[in-house]
């Protein structure tokens, strides 16, 4: 059996270092404990060579023990007291045994907790860098607008000044995938409204489209179109020129990446009236956000 146990462990190179390693751990644990061995053998010594109380021995070895005590003066008695070892020294041998005891047993408590500390402040710093080399990694799906015709429409308006013309602002854009992975796009709805931005608006067009996959720097080959939801007129070119109200394009995008990771990008356009082009409205209004994890691979 030992044969064949060593020639396993022959064939074996991992198996022989694991046995080494563990070997070395088992060492270190070991010499606490031989020393707490050594002390109480050592302890145990004087104990068992103390003299014998009186109350151990029978009755006619008291009697024989307290005449002999008698006959004896009191300078023969002076050495028998101050003899090694005494009970004073037993106390002493066991105070040491527990005060190393307990010291052991303090060490290893803290020793447990330090190591609890250290894994959980890793984990953190592990988890931290991987969420942060994810994000890094991941696609990041943002509108791109091509054309609108609210500058022209605003100009027709400027122009004339019947308050009977009124316009129907169109504006087209596709998706871009400015990530350093692929992603898989489901689903894009925007809705494009003059009025206050909290106002509710739902998106009539929006649909779940079928999945494209967008590589890094790829965009959607058919651009999306979304027309105002309702006609300009010259009130609504006063209110712009006056900045009570603005004319916004918002929605939002999903999608997965290569890992099944699936994530939301939200954006907010608005019309500057002053220069006459689209601009991102608010930071929080435009970021992406994870809604669940590996829902599934991309093959």
């Amino acid at each position: 059996m030992l044969t064949i146990a060593s020639r396993q462990i022959a064939r074996n190179p991992q198996l022989l270092y694991a046995l080494a390693i563990s070997g070395r751990a088992l060492m270190k644990r070991m010499a606490p404990a031989w020393v707490i061995a050594s002390l109480l053998i050592f302890c145990a010594c004087p104990l068992s060579a103390a003299p014998n109380p009186p109350g151990a021995s029978g009755p006619g070895e008291i009697h024989s023990q307290a005449s002999g005590q008698a006959a004896k003066s009191p300078s023969e008695l002076t050495p028998v007291l101050n003899s090694f070892p005494t009970a004073w020294w037993n106390w002493i041998f066991v105070s040491l045994f527990a005060f190393f005891g307990c010291g052991q047993f303090v060490l290893l408590f803290y020793q447990s907790s330090l190591m609890s500390r250290t894994l959980e402040t890793t984990q953190r710093a592990v988890d931290t860098a991987e969420r942060t080399a994810a994000d890094f990694e991941a696609p990041f799906l943002f509108p791109v607008l091509i054309t609108s015709s609210i500058g022209e429409d605003l100009a027709s308006l400027a122009e004339h000044e019947s308050s009977d013309l009124t316009a129907v602002s169109r504006v087209a854009f596709t998706i871009k995938n400015f990530g350093r992975t692929p992603a898989l796009l489901q689903r894009a709805s925007a809705v494009f409204f003059f009025g206050e931005l909290e106002d509710a608006h739902n998106d009539a067009i929006a649909s779940r489209l079928p999945e494209l996959m967008l590589e890094p720097l790829g965009s959607l080959t058919t651009p999306l179109e979304r027309e105002i939801d309702r006609p300009l007129d010259r009130a609504a070119l006063e209110a712009l020129r006056n900045q009570n109200t603005r004319i916004y394009l918002r929605g939002r995008i999903t999608f997965l990446d290569v890992s099944g990771n699936r994530y939301e990008q939200i954006f907010c356009f608005t019309w500057d009236f002053p220069n006459g082009r689209f601009i991102p409205w608010g930071a929080h209004r435009n970021r992406r956000k994870r809604l669940s994890s590996r829902r599934r691979r991309l093959g």
